[in-house]
């Protein structure tokens, strides 16, 4: 019977994990953020998830660029070196847009566990044309309806500018010529559902340069959600629970409600 052995349970998470050892990786890069174009030197550290030594179940491990509609970028597959050591880089695209992306990176042995098990890190690429051309946005949201409305300035004079050609595209949708009005904005008018990604691209071209860059749009604020938290973790039937609650806006911030 499992009272007649010591530590019985131990045992068993212990014999468990050595016939089917956990991985966990962590991933260094040299810099958080990057110019387009530029390169990622990264260096992978593959351990045991229990112990945090180092392990060696997976030849390779896979790094990913995600970009902010979880698309993938960039892969590369490196094995390790004569000490087990995982490193190399990633080559970014001269005209990747601007925006917040997601580095990933797993072992094949790791997507038994699922993505949550995978190893994330924000990273943040810059096009060196933003250093010219500075897009102002501005977002007005009600509901799921969106009034965008941009003017791009030049930053060496602070002067409006008119790009030659400016469009913009979020979720699956077509993508939307933008055409200027007399006071040289650009205005858009759309309406999102529950199931589009709340992620817009803008691209510009100026005097023959590309620029593009993601903007994440955001919610209505007048929109909050509630959760109730009965005391013990149910509510008992015939009798007086203590519920707490917690409201929380969709920018995921806490409201004040009553």
């Amino acid at each position: 019977e499992l009272s007649s052995v010591p530590d019985s349970i131990s045992l068993f998470f212990q014999q468990q994990l050595d016939a089917f050892p956990q991985e966990k990786i962590h991933v260094q890069t040299d810099k958080s953020s990057y110019l387009s174009g530029e390169r990622i030197w990264f260096r992978a550290h593959l351990v045991n998830a229990l112990s945090h030594r180092p392990i060696f179940i997976s030849r390779y491990v896979y790094v990913e660029v995600i970009n902010p509609v979880d698309d993938l970028v960039k892969r590369v597959k490196v094995r390790p070196d004569s000490t087990g050591a995982y490193y190399g880089y990633v080559d970014l695209d001269d005209e990747l847009a601007e925006g917040a992306y997601t580095l990933r990176a797993y072992t094949n042995y790791m997507r038994n566990m699922g993505e949550d098990a995978f190893f994330r890190k924000k990273i943040h690429v810059l096009d060196p044309f933003s250093l010219q051309i500075e897009p102002r946005v501005s977002f007005e949201v009600e509901k799921n309806n969106i009034n965008l409305a941009i003017q791009f300035v030049d930053r060496q004079n602070n002067e409006i500018v008119i790009p030659d050609v400016v469009t913009g595209k979020f979720s699956t949708k077509a993508v939307n010529t933008l055409n200027p009005k007399a006071d040289y904005t650009y205005y858009w008018n759309f309406k999102l559902s529950e199931k589009d990604s709340r992620v817009l691209l803008l691209s510009l071209i100026y005097k023959g340069r590309k620029y593009n860059r993601y903007y994440t749009i955001p919610y209505d604020q007048s929109d909050y959600n509630v959760s109730f938290f009965p005391e013990g973790g149910y509510l008992i039937p015939g009798e007086i629970c203590q519920v707490g609650f917690k409201s929380l806006g969709e920018g995921g911030l806490g409201e004040d409600i009553s």
